[in-house]
């Protein structure tokens, strides 16, 4: 059986509910895909030493589907619900996922800028910050959901 709570977002901010769950399932896939790289095709370029064909595979299948169309969608998840809970009252929760979005966004830049010839650790150290935020924006809000659990 659904939470009150779950089925009351919905009813109240259906659009932002549907994008943020459609954005969460586009993020799972290209991160899924990105990472499907190293058991689907590095194998084949390792056992040819193909170099080449492995820096192309990697820049496309990880860098730019996996880490960076990924983690938009992450970001973008992250900042629907976070609309949405601004709208309860949970704005410390909502703050800290905006935070944690716009270091994913931050972070999802490393591959062009390292693509460009420029130094991106300092881009990926902010990925790093972001997921961590991330992680602990979302026991934050798996915390607010408990306690607004009605008795049973």
């Amino acid at each position: 059986m659904a939470h009150a709570l779950g089925r009351e977002r919905i009813t109240r901010f259906p659009a932002l509910a549907i994008a943020g769950a459609i954005a969460a399932a586009l993020a799972g896939i290209t991160q899924a895909a990105g990472l499907l790289r190293w058991v689907l095709v590095v194998p084949g370029l390792a056992a040819t030493c193909d170099i080449q064909g492995f820096a192309l595979i990697d820049a496309f299948g990880g860098v730019v589907r996996g880490e960076h169309l990924g983690q938009l969608m992450t970001a973008l998840h992250i900042v629907l619900i976070a609309l949405i809970q601004l709208r309860e009252p949970a704005p410390v929760t909502a703050a800290l996922g905006g935070l944690s979005a716009c270091a994913i966004i931050l972070g999802a830049t490393e591959g062009p800028v390292a693509a460009m010839g420029g130094d991106g650790q300092l881009f990926g150290r902010a990925a790093v910050a972001g997921y961590m935020g991330f992680a602990i924006w979302l026991l934050a809000a798996a915390r607010g959901y408990v306690r607004t659990k009605p008795a049973a």
